[in-house]
């Protein structure tokens, strides 16, 4: 797909992600680049820990209390 849509190497950073996605769809390659497995199991929960240590979170902090509930673990969530 990626060369298809003329992108010469696949994205290392979540903004690239988006803007080769948008290009794969505008030139209609695929009408859904990226795709998830957000479904009531456990692959919603690898999902987000990826979209969450990915977007520089964490689920605990140092002293092992919860920290996902902050800018970085809402943002992580998909709109």
């Amino acid at each position: 797909m990626l060369q298809k849509a003329g992108i010469t190497a696949p994205p290392t950073t979540w903004e690239e992600l988006v803007d080769q996605a948008k290009t794969i769809k505008q030139k209609g390659i695929s009408e859904n680049p990226i795709i998830w497995s957000w479904n009531q199991k456990e692959g919603v929960v690898c999902d987000y820990a990826v979209l969450l240590f990915g977007n520089g979170g964490s689920f605990v902090d140092a002293s092992g209390k919860p920290a996902f509930n902050n800018d970085k673990g809402v943002q992580a969530l998909p709109g």
